[in-house]
């Protein structure tokens, strides 16, 4: 058991540092095209390409992991990633940039699905529930960690310097998970991905919670990009951002209890909760841009994230079966395929507007849930 537990603590660290650039970015796209002679603008699809080519690389990794071992391919992919990073930080033009990005996130796609359907496989039971809501969690902390590591490594040293870390990092990752995680048995060896994909396509709650999924880290991307151009605007120091970003970091707190709000409450309800508090955060930044307000209001913001994306994971783990790996690597393709879209957002609209959109959203988030009532 107590391997089982380095394992899974192993898993959430990565996920944490996975996830980190996701966001890694966002608030150094200034000092990149300072660097690069290029404007912001140039910069900003560097986000894009790394999100929908990790969106890619989840599916296609994910149904692999079914075949040939989990352990294997996140061990690859590590690996891998440590490359690409190295890649990344030696681009002098936006164009390799966008190029070396879409690499590194599809080879940091390899991670996801495949550490979500090991934990269905060695873990049972609330524990199990709780692994994977602090692998989520990991997640939303990489939020705002993957911003803060890039604007003081950018600060220390350059922003190439943010990418060596990372490779750094993902080396004595590969490393680690390489001796520490255990092996996994393959759970699809008979069934072809295409079969797969059309038990899930049959199963309507699987669609429903996809839709769901679309959203989510969608916005979480629109919120910071839109939150970081606000403060270029308004002429904010980067310590004024990071604070925002710290403080709503707290919400995440709720992850630790979800195993507990899923028994007593259900699946449903605890949907339509998140829902409500993602409302409760967004409705009254229609009338403020002061940094306290925003700082405080991240909090339900960063804690409906952090009670709809395990949700969402814990339902597509159980309807998903034995088709699991490939229902999970479609659920996180479909979660990272709408977050690619979250930076293209924030370029096209104000932070007013983007607020009413992502409020528009929710209350799409809080209808949805019960279709799914009688389903589950």
């Amino acid at each position: 058991m107590t391997h089982v537990k380095t394992a899974s603590l192993l898993l959430i660290i990565t996920g944490t540092f996975v996830a980190c650039n996701i966001y890694s970015l966002i608030p150094i796209y200034l000092q990149i095209g300072s660097d690069f002679s290029s404007n912001i603008d140039s910069i900003v699809p560097g986000s894009s390409s790394f999100t929908f080519s990790y969106a890619v690389g989840l599916l296609c990794f994910g149904s692999l992991g079914g075949k040939i071992g989990k352990k294997k391919i996140i061990v690859f992919g590590m690996l891998a990633a440590s490359v690409t990073s190295i890649l990344v930080s030696f681009t002098t033009e936006p164009i390799t940039l966008i190029a070396a990005r879409a690499l590194q996130g599809f080879m940091l796609g390899s991670f996801a699905p495949n550490a979500f359907a090991l934990t269905f496989d060695i873990l049972t039971g609330t524990f199990r529930t709780f692994v994977i809501a602090l692998i989520n969690t990991g997640f939303l902390v990489a939020g705002i960690l993957g911003q803060i590591i890039s604007v003081w490594i950018e600060e220390a040293t350059s922003w190439s310097g943010v990418f060596t870390f990372y490779a750094v990092l993902y080396l004595i990752l590969f490393i680690l998970l390489s001796v520490l995680l255990p092996k996994d048995t393959s759970s699809q060896t008979n069934t072809s991905l295409i079969q797969n994909v059309k038990i899930i396509y049959n199963k309507r709650p699987l669609i429903l919670a996809y839709l769901i999924s679309f959203c989510l880290l969608q916005s979480v991307i629109i919120f910071y990009e839109s939150l970081n151009r606000l403060g270029l605007h308004l002429d904010w120091d980067s310590s004024s951002v990071n604070m925002i970003r710290i403080v709503g970091l707290t919400g995440a707190v709720l992850s630790f209890g979800m195993g507990a709000l899923i028994e007593r409450f259900g699946v449903v309800r605890v949907l339509q909760i998140g829902a409500i508090f993602g409302l409760i955060s967004f409705s009254p930044m229609m009338f403020t841009t002061n940094k306290l307000h925003l700082a405080l209001l991240s909090i339900f913001f960063i804690a409906a994230i952090s009670i709809l994306i395990p949700t969402i994971v814990v339902i597509v783990g159980q309807l998903g079966e034995h088709a699991r790996a490939t229902a999970v690597s479609i659920y996180s393709f479909v979660l990272l395929s709408g977050a690619s879209l979250g930076p293209l957002w924030a370029t096209l609209f104000t932070f007013k507007i983007t607020i009413v959109m992502l409020i528009i959203m929710y209350c799409l988030l809080l209808w949805l849930p019960s279709r799914l009532k009688n389903q589950l």
